[in-house]
């Protein structure tokens, strides 16, 4: 039966280990990691599977963006992309608030020679990664526009937004990944 099995398996494993008695704590990690790599044998091929289907479904979404489809979230959006964009949010006023006085020296540091008269977020767009990316048009005053690149990590980290990118942008640009 299943117990003859096992208590084989554990001879065999003490053997190679040379350790004799085997340590039950051996066992169970040897039985943890072969069901692991039972499950993961069994579920490779539904993975191949599901990543197929997503290719699918992403060149499908490509195509019908290129006949005027929409673009963003459905069934052309991949995952850990950037999202639509949208308007801005007190959460996202609070992220540009935390990073615009770095933005403001990042961006006179390479030669520019203004200063922000307000820090205003006006649209977004966010990318899941390991935290949140977040990249954000905001209005610095005296028509002058930037894009801010805005990490924020798992709440779990317990850390301080941070500014991954800025650069100067007009009030039309897009929102895009920099």
């Amino acid at each position: 039966g299943s117990r003859g099995w096992l208590k084989s398996m554990q001879a065999r494993l003490c053997a190679v280990t040379e350790q004799a008695p085997c340590p039950p704590a051996m066992v169970r990690v040897w039985w943890a990691s072969s069901v692991a790599l039972l499950l993961a044998a069994l579920c490779s091929p539904l993975a191949l599977e599901a990543s197929a289907g997503a290719a699918e479904e992403a060149r499908q979404g490509r195509q019908s963006q290129d006949r005027g489809g929409r673009r963003g979230r459905g069934p052309g959006k991949m995952p850990g992309g950037l999202g639509d964009p949208r308007p801005a949010d007190s959460h996202v006023q609070d992220l540009c608030d935390a990073v615009c006085g770095a933005a403001e020296k990042q961006l006179q540091a390479t030669g520019w020679n203004g200063v922000f008269q307000k820090c205003v977020a006006k649209s977004y767009a966010s990318q899941i990664v390991a935290g949140t990316n977040y990249f954000v048009k905001v209005d610095v005053g005296s028509e002058h526009y930037i894009h801010l690149r805005i990490y924020e990590s798992l709440p779990a980290m317990n850390e301080d937004p941070a500014l991954a990118g800025v650069k100067q942008a007009k009030k039309d640009d897009p929102i895009e990944f920099f």
